[in-house]
């Protein structure tokens, strides 16, 4: 059924990639049903690339998971026990109510703290090493994964490299308590055949630079469409429907977007920041504090994003840093090359000067 779905929503908007399709369609689901519970939706505000998306940008490409941020930071002012216990009682609410959407949906979830397939506390990364290229730079990635793993900032190591069969790739998790928690919701892909997951990740650290706002969330289908809305009037009015739900400032999520083009592995990250600044006319320049308050809570939080921050500067230097190739897989707006180029341009050496603000200790040495 939902395939069928899926196909006419794609005739329509002249899009190709169904499964990104399939995956909007669940996803705008999920978030309509967790704006209709009172407590999450009067406690956390909806932030990234979904947010992004489906409120300020209206689709330029497809988001591919909910990013969800705690609104008052204030309660985990709190002795680490008692802010442990009750960011777990976050958890666990939240956990059981997504076991209700799944079931209401037909997904696949279970809020089981000790299984990593649904559940991961603390901040989950996902690292994946060609099997080929360990074989070929043992040395880089045995380094890599040691810098890691003595990183002050990761928790135990809650997966060690698989390094078993040719053919697989080998996945890392790191744990650094409970600052973060992501929940995997799957489901059986009617466009793929084979089972994905999609993320539903809570964060109750990094900093909020201007407060969250009230917003609507909204798919990609405009207007009415006579003939989806005669072969599939519940789809259609559920797709189409805005969501209200508290979102983070644009301005905001600018911010969190640069400083994850610096510790972070993200093609979107620059085609967002673009996209921002083309429609917007932010001035860089006036965000700078906030910028660099997100980039030293990523540092902070987050070990991995040092060894990033590293290797980008070190990309950054040689002007290697972004490249475009990767990303028309994923973007459904036209974009005007030769501007994103000139606004590249702009952005590198605005960046150059963000990481010589930075001003790390003599214990850091991020200069590439």
């Amino acid at each position: 059924m939902r395939a069928g779905f899926v196909d006419e929503v794609a005739d329509s908007l002249h899009i190709e990639r169904k499964d990104l399709i399939e995956k909007d369609i669940i996803l705008h689901q999920i978030l309509s049903d967790l704006s209709k519970d009172r407590f999450f939706s009067n406690h956390f505000f909806c932030k990234g690339g979904a947010c992004l998306m489906k409120c300020y940008l209206g689709y330029a490409r497809f988001p591919d998971d909910a990013d969800f941020m705690w609104k008052d930071l204030s309660v985990f002012a709190k002795n680490p026990r008692e802010r442990k216990a009750y960011q777990a009682a976050i958890i666990d609410k939240t956990g059981s109510l997504l076991e209700l959407i799944a079931k209401k949906r037909g997904l696949d979830f279970k809020c089981v703290r000790n299984n990593p397939d649904y559940v991961q506390i603390g901040i989950a990364i996902d690292m994946w090493f060609n099997v080929a290229s360990i074989a070929a730079d043992k040395l880089r990635v045995r380094s890599k994964i040691t810098n890691m793993l003595s990183s002050r900032a990761f928790g135990a190591a809650t997966a060690l490299p698989d390094l078993v069969g040719v053919s697989r790739a080998v996945q890392v998790l790191f744990g650094s308590k409970t600052n973060d928690c992501r929940f995997k919701l799957w489901y059986d892909s009617e466009v793929l055949k084979h089972r994905q997951f999609l993320k539903v990740d809570l964060n109750f650290v990094r900093p909020i630079c201007f407060p969250a706002k009230k917003g609507q969330l909204r798919g990609p289908l405009k207007g009415k469409d006579g003939e989806i809305e005669s072969l599939f009037p519940q789809e259609t009015a559920e797709y189409s429907r805005a969501i209200r739900f508290d979102v983070h400032d644009v301005r905001d999520i600018l911010c969190e977007k640069i400083s994850a083009v610096l510790t972070r592995r993200s093609p979107a990250d620059f085609l967002d920041v673009y996209l921002i600044c083309k429609k917007f006319g932010f001035r860089l320049e006036n965000l700078e504090d906030c910028i660099l308050m997100k980039i030293k809570s990523a540092l902070r939080f987050y070990g991995i994003c040092r060894v990033d921050l590293k290797e980008k500067i070190s990309l950054l230097n040689s002007g290697k840093l972004f490249d475009w190739g990767t990303y028309p897989y994923f973007v459904l707006s036209q974009i005007d090359v030769p501007d994103l180029y000139e606004f590249h341009e702009a952005f590198v050496g605005f960046l150059k000067n963000i990481v010589t603000l930075l001003s790390y200790g003599n214990d850091h040495n991020f200069q590439g």
